[in-house]
């Protein structure tokens, strides 16, 4: 059991690290080109993954939940997204309402990553000093 708890930490740990870099990322210079591979990679997954698996496929999410559901766990929500609002809020918030936040959040911040990145590589000055 120790090995599962720390295999289910470890695939939280990387998720959430995934989830981080893409929504806050393009915020600092020194991350943004990470960023937008990591958000490039993200949305391949959930588009070229997607057409095989169902729109919005996460491998990261595929193999923890392969894990938990090893480890017994059942009922697991489609979108991790769901699964960690499940976890950590205290109210309930709906498949269809945590899959458009996650959407428009991670668009932002795509957004966001392409806007700033052409702007540091033309050379304007960006938001950070």
């Amino acid at each position: 059991m120790a090995d599962a708890d720390f295999i289910h930490i470890f695939y939280m740990a990387i998720h959430i690290a995934v989830i981080s870099i893409n929504t806050f990322g393009w915020i600092w210079n020194a991350t943004r080109k990470f960023t937008l591979a990591v958000q490039f990679l993200t949305l391949a997954s959930w588009t070229i993954g997607g057409y095989f698996y169902g729109w919005g496929y996460c491998f990261l999410t595929d193999l923890h939940y392969n894990h938990l559901y090893s480890a017994g766990v059942r009922d697991l929500p489609d979108s991790y997204m769901k699964y960690l609002f499940d976890l950590w809020m205290p109210w309930d918030i709906s498949p269809e309402m945590t899959d458009a936040i996650t959407a428009v959040v991670f668009f932002l911040s795509i957004f966001f990553s392409w806007v700033l990145y052409f702007r540091q590589r033309k050379g304007i000055k960006n938001l950070e000093k």
